[in-house]
């Protein structure tokens, strides 16, 4: 792909890392829900946190 490489993600399109944050969700959620949060109050603009739900 032209032979460039992400120096953040070295091309895989993907960062995982770990930051503490409370996520507010809805009521009534069921075993297996997504949730897809905007981060941008974290200055991180059109990127999304997807959250699944497991319940017990």
């Amino acid at each position: 792909m032209g032979g460039y490489e992400c120096w953040r993600c070295e091309g895989h399109g993907t960062l995982t890392s770990e930051f503490p944050l409370d996520v507010a969700y809805p009521a009534g959620l069921r075993d297996g829900e997504a949730v897809r949060l905007p981060l941008d109050q974290f200055g991180v603009r059109n990127f999304y946190l997807t959250v699944l739900f497991r319940v017990g």
